[in-house]
């Protein structure tokens, strides 16, 4: 009883983790989701939604002061993720607020393996550079300052996750408009 009454008080709390950082419902699609705006609307309208939020989301490398960290970056639309997720709940030193397209946010694992803190300055390579590179293109690191840390309480997503706003993440990935998907609250 004691043992079933933990792990039911787990796995409670890790869903509500998710939950509170991605909403209930990831819309996805093998391709791209290009009508972002066409499919979000969609979405929104139908009875018993409270929000959704585009994202794109996929590994990078990060360095700072010659340090590495391989996190997955996740790009949020900073118009509508509150409406999907309590992020700044999490967020232990800086603001949700601070985030623009020339700066990060990093859990606070990624920043102690990078040896960063609020204020550094850090270089994120896009796997693009493995494309370019095919065609002998040069593409250089993208830097970015650190706006703040945060802590979710997961160990998966607190070792491997930094936010940035969805524009500087379409950018990273050559991505256009398109999203990889959609998180929904219901």
């Amino acid at each position: 009883v004691i043992v079933t009454s933990v792990m039911g008080g787990f796995g409670y709390e890790i869903r509500r983790m998710i939950v509170q950082t991605e909403g209930e419902v990831q819309v996805k699609s093998q391709a791209l989701i290009e009508d972002v705006s066409g499919i979000t609307q969609i979405i929104r309208s139908t009875p018993g939604i409270a929000g959704a939020t585009p994202f794109v989301e996929g590994p990078v490398g990060v360095v700072a002061s010659g340090r590495p960290a391989f996190p997955m970056l996740r790009g949020i639309d900073l118009n509508t993720v509150e409406s999907v997720a309590n992020l700044g709940r999490f967020i232990h030193a800086g603001r949700l607020d601070d985030l623009d397209d020339d700066s990060v946010i990093l859990s606070w694992e990624v920043a102690q393996q990078l040896g960063a803190g609020v204020g550094t300055r850090i270089e994120i390579y896009s796997p693009l550079l493995f494309e370019k590179l095919k065609s002998d293109e040069v593409f250089l690191p993208r830097q970015f300052r650190v706006v703040g840390l945060f802590e979710i309480g997961h160990q998966h997503l607190d070792s491997s996750l930094i936010f940035g706003t969805l524009r500087a993440a379409q950018e990273l990935y050559g991505l256009g408009k398109s999203v990889h998907g959609i998180n929904v609250r219901v």
